[in-house]
C-alpha cells in the first residue's frame, strides 16, 4: 500500500465517522480535482478556512491529503 493510498485511506475513515462537520470530505471540497484544497476551495468551509495558515505546512497555499487529515482528526 502507497503512503499515498493509506492517508486517502485514514483521512476517509475520519470523515466518515462524522469527524467533519456536515460530512465534508476532501474530495467535495477539491472542487477542481488538482489533488489539493485551495484557500478559495477551502471557503466552503469556514471552520477550514480559519486554521487553513496553521494546517498548510509546506506552506503552499494549498492542502494535501495529509495536511487536511490533521484537519479532520481534530474536527
Amino acid at each position: 500500500m502507497t503512503k499515498k493510498v493509506f492517508y486517502a485511506t485514514l483521512a476517509t475513515l475520519f470523515l466518515t465517522t462524522g469527524t467533519v462537520c456536515a460530512g465534508t470530505t476532501f474530495e467535495t471540497l477539491d472542487v477542481d480535482k488538482d489533488g489539493a484544497i485551495s484557500q478559495q476551495e477551502a471557503e466552503a468551509m469556514p471552520e477550514l478556512t480559519e486554521q487553513f495558515a496553521k494546517l498548510d505546512l509546506n506552506q503552499d497555499a494549498k492542502l494535501d491529503m495529509d495536511e487536511f487529515a490533521k484537519f479532520a482528526a481534530v474536527e
